[in-house]
């Protein structure tokens, strides 16, 4: 699976205005360390309920901006929580994790490149 789909932010940027993809960008390159770590924390303190909604966020926002493999990872991830038992395990969690950066630094790729051909 690619970590990101890039057509997808080509059809984002070709709908959208410039200044409001950069925004939707900034955002989602915020929030998306931030649900990773609502998810961590809430994996460390046993609420599977908690994992699997900060699970299902991420799944979203990682999926609208085309990082096809941690939306892949986070929906393994709260389909897991979803479906326990069995309950999900650490590499799971792991998984998401470690999809995030790759996905962030392939987004950014991407915009400097979008950016470079405007």
């Amino acid at each position: 699976m690619a970590i990101l789909d890039r057509s997808l932010l080509d059809d984002m940027a070709a709908s959208v205005s410039a200044t409001d993809l950069e925004r939707l960008l900034d955002r989602a390159a915020a929030e998306l360390p931030v649900l990773n770590g609502r998810m961590v924390t809430a994996w460390r303190a046993g609420d599977l309920s908690g994992v699997a909604y900060e699970a299902h966020k991420l799944t979203g926002l990682a999926a609208s901006f085309g990082a096809a493999h941690l939306a892949h990872a986070a929906d393994i991830l709260d389909r897991a929580c979803r479906n326990a038992p069995p309950a999900p395990r650490q590499s799971d969690i792991d998984c998401v994790t470690e999809a995030l950066e790759p996905a962030l630094d392939a987004m950014a790729t991407w915009r400097t490149e979008w950016r470079a051909s405007r």
